[in-house]
């Protein structure tokens, strides 16, 4: 009798522990997820300053500033002309911080927004099944622009 009761009881508490920890989980991890995302986002965003400086220098060493971009950011940068604006925005990749350019940024929908509202953008884009943090910013037609992420 006595080993069923200590059974009950010992299955009783784990049973409240595992409530509590799963509703802390619930409540904790998103918005520490959220503030880490945000945090990130925030950095990039001031870090796309300094891509900026080089991409409208007008040194056109365009390979030279995702380069340099990727090393501050601890990111893949990316340099790219607006070729069209309308119905839809069409992005040129002219510079790659990746050993091998790829075309899944040509249509990115952070750089899309940047190239439409010609402001700086932030977003969060799943590639791959990995999400990745992005900030992109536009410039003139006539300078390219830029977006990285990490």
């Amino acid at each position: 009798m006595i080993r069923g009761i200590r059974l009950r009881l010992s299955i009783a508490l784990l049973a409240v522990v595992l409530a509590a920890l799963g509703v802390a989980y619930l409540v904790v991890v998103p918005t520490l997820e959220s503030r880490l995302i945000d945090a990130k986002l925030e950095q990039l965003t001031q870090d796309t300053q300094t891509i900026g400086r080089c991409v409208t220098s007008g040194a056109f060493e365009w390979q030279e500033c995702a380069d340099r971009g990727a090393t501050v950011l601890h990111a893949r940068t990316v340099v790219y002309l607006v070729l069209q604006r309308d119905p839809q925005p069409l992005l040129q990749i002219i510079a790659d911080s990746q050993s091998t350019v790829s075309s899944d940024v040509e249509r990115d929908p952070v750089a899309v927004r940047a190239a439409l509202t010609r402001r700086p953008q932030t977003g969060t884009v799943t590639r791959r099944g990995e999400r990745f943090a992005e900030a992109a910013r536009h410039r003139s037609r006539a300078s390219p622009s830029w977006s990285g992420g990490c």
